[in-house]
């Protein structure tokens, strides 16, 4: 069986760490006062979206 390339890993701060391969695409948080989450990929782009896994596809999306 194959392991998943793609891991979500929940930090004890609430941040979300997101990773490819083993390799950090970014990191997600929930923004309460925007009912949004934000995410910023390792290459500086801000990303809000209305859920997590919104936010999770669209940093895969961004990451080069």
């Amino acid at each position: 069986m194959i392991d998943n390339p793609i891991n979500l890993v929940k930090e004890e701060d609430g941040t979300y760490v997101l990773t490819y391969f083993g390799k950090t695409v970014g990191w997600i948080r929930k923004e309460p006062r925007l009912r949004l989450w934000r995410a910023m990929s390792v290459h500086g782009s801000i990303i809000h979206r209305a859920s997590l896994d919104g936010a999770r596809k669209a940093l895969l999306e961004a990451y080069h």
